[in-house]
């Protein structure tokens, strides 16, 4: 692009409608943004991604539904990174969304002093989880305690492993069982009850 001498008059010029035209920019509380239409002109020049809207197909989404904003973000999140083949991203998304859940658990119940070592802060997931299981204030289903350790460990392969290199085939394999975890933790929580 050839470099305006006087940008403020390339501005303002470029912001009136012209005949049958559509201006560059738009002035809105004394800033310039550039037009919508001359954005995705300029986006679809330079090979901008486009927004991705995250599917189901990697656990259903309205799980997290009457939940927290910043988990429904990290849940849509985590099925984006699936949905556009992310695979050790979204095992990774995957584990910190199981971390932040067991712990609201326990923060629900006033118990989170459970999962704290003597310095103040939580422990590890493989600790979380341990404790999560064996924990008496609520009674979790066998399949969902049987399923943590599985999704753990592969989750831990894609945090931690620098030759591990998860594929599709991996995080389908364990889908119903993150789907039932999911369900379970997000039951024990009962966000719409949770002041």
């Amino acid at each position: 692009m050839t470099k305006y001498s006087n940008i403020p008059q390339y501005l303002k010029n470029n912001t009136k409608k012209l005949k049958g035209k559509t201006p560059k920019f738009i002035l809105q509380k004394g800033a310039y943004h550039l037009e919508r239409s001359k954005k995705n002109e300029i986006d679809a020049l330079m090979n901008m991604p486009r927004v991705v809207v995250p599917t189901n197909n990697y656990f259903p989404l309205q799980l997290f539904d009457n939940t927290r904003g910043y988990l429904t973000t990290i849940a849509q999140q985590t099925a984006a990174c699936y949905d556009q083949g992310l695979y050790d991203a979204c095992s990774v998304m995957t584990r910190k969304l199981l971390e932040v859940l067991i712990i609201e658990a326990f923060e629900r119940h006033n118990i989170s002093n459970k999962l704290k070592n003597s310095s103040d802060n939580f422990y590890y997931l493989s600790d979380l989880i341990e404790i999560f299981k064996t924990e008496t204030t609520w009674n979790i289903g066998r399949n969902a305690k049987n399923s943590l350790p599985s999704l753990k460990k592969m989750r831990d392969l894609s945090a931690h492993n620098r030759r591990y290199i998860a594929r599709k085939i991996d995080l389908d394999k364990l889908k119903d069982d993150l789907r039932i975890v999911l369900e379970e933790l997000i039951h024990i929580i009962d966000y719409p009850n949770w002041k």
